[in-house]
This record gives structure tokens, C-alpha cells and sequence, in this order.
């Protein structure tokens, strides 16, 4: 988090903490873009109004080479600033003063993409059909119980299986025919 009004920052972190969530913070741009390369943070919650660099150019330096969400948090109301920080790079953007409940969910919502892209490609955890049964060891980006339970079909069922294999490990994907 990158806040420079100590208050808020603390708030927001003990807060998040609360929430289980593990949180850096710092007051000053230069630090955090420092500290995001040494880091890796899944998200960076950052205001637009810093001492020493504007969150714009905060944001700007975050792309070059990080990809993390950034939920920008601002007092500018202007929509030119909204459009600007969105331009930039930020994933969404909030208006202080906010509550904490729409900052969580902010948050929640920013990280649940973030694991969705993470995720590995379905069709490749799928069984494929072949003329023999698979082995556990055939599967091994299945959980266990799932292998174990795959193996125990005969060919003639694999499609289903297969199919069903696909939805389970695309649950919030679109999944197409083809």
C-alpha cells in the first residue's frame, strides 16, 4: 500500500490484516516502486497524491516490467483524473473517502482475477480418451481422489469423465464447444 497519510495507511492495514491479507506499506513513491520489485506484491493499493512522484508515475514505472493489479485511491473526483490513472495502468480506482467494506471488495474482486489467470489451461488437466484406461500417474495435475476415480472407467465412459473433468477445473471460465 502506498499512502502517504499516516492515519489511513495505518487503518487500511491493520484492516486488511485483519482480513488475512499480508501488507507493505510506505508513504513515498520512490519506495514503492523499490520495494514492489523486491516484493512481487499480488496487488498494490496506491494513492494518487505522493511528496516526492505522482501515483501516475508511480503507476507508469509499475508496468514497464510488473503486472499486479494497482487499485488507485484518490480525493480528485475530476474524470479526467479517472481516466488518466485508468489509462496508465491502474485496474480500478476509488474516491476517498471510501469505506472500508468497498475497498475489501475492491480488493477481493482485483486478486479473484488475478487467481483466474493463474490457473492453469483446463484442457490440459482434462484425461484425454485413449485405448486404455488411464493410471494415476497418467494424471498428475489432478487431485488425488479425482485421479482415482477417473481410473476406475472403462473407455466408453472417458468422454463423459473428460467433459466433466473440464467444468470442474473451469468453474468462472466461459468453456466453447470446440
Amino acid at each position: 500500500m502506498v499512502e502517504d497519510d499516516k492515519n489511513l495507511r495505518e487503518v487500511l492495514a491493520y484492516n486488511l490484516r485483519r482480513e488475512g491479507y499480508r501488507v507493505l506499506t510506505v508513504a513515498y513513491g520512490k519506495e514503492a516502486v523499490q520495494l514492489a520489485y523486491a516484493e512481487q506484491p499480488d496487488l498494490v493499493i496506491l494513492d494518487l497524491m505522493l511528496p516526492d512522484l505522482s501515483g501516475f508515475e508511480v503507476c507508469r514505472m509499475f508496468h514497464r516490467q510488473l503486472t499486479m493489479p494497482i487499485l488507485m485511491v484518490s480525493t480528485c473526483e475530476e474524470e479526467v483524473d479517472k481516466l488518466l490513472g485508468l489509462e496508465l495502468g491502474a485496474d480500478d480506482y476509488l474516491i476517498k473517502p471510501f469505506c472500508f467494506r468497498e475497498l475489501l471488495a475492491r480488493v477481493h474482486t482485483q486478486l479473484r482475477r488475478v487467481e483466474m489467470l493463474r490457473l492453469p489451461d483446463p484442457l490440459t488437466l482434462a484425461p484425454t480418451i485413449s485405448n486404455e484406461p488411464p493410471k494415476p500417474s497418467d494424471l498428475p495435475d489432478l487431485p488425488p481422489l479425482l485421479q482415482n476415480y477417473l481410473c476406475c472407467y472403462e473407455n466408453s465412459q472417458m468422454a463423459e469423465l473428460r467433459t466433466i473433468a473440464l467444468l470442474i477445473f473451469s468453474s468462472l471460465r466461459v468453456c466453447y464447444r470446440s
